[in-house]
């Protein structure tokens, strides 16, 4: 006997009961502070890897800037 992929979707609570679903709803339970919390938590993980990644482990290579101002910037005509 197979199960629908309603009912095989179901997870047995505490009580070893599934959880109730109100009629309309697909089935799955609604997703916890705690799951929502982790996933922020692991995201934010992953980037300050990242940006620490690029921080340490990439070496900048340097180079001349040249930038010029135009004269009148620097000596502006008497007024």
């Amino acid at each position: 006997m197979r199960l629908s992929p309603l009912r095989a979707s179901r997870r047995a609570t505490i009580t070893g009961r599934p959880p109730r679903i109100a009629e309309g709803q697909t089935g799955r339970p609604m997703p916890t502070l705690f799951r929502f919390l982790y996933w922020c938590a692991l995201i934010a993980g992953l980037i300050y890897a990242i940006l620490f990644a690029l921080a340490y482990l990439v070496e900048p290579t340097p180079r001349d800037a040249t930038i010029e101002i135009p004269s009148e910037r620097t000596n502006p005509p008497p007024q």
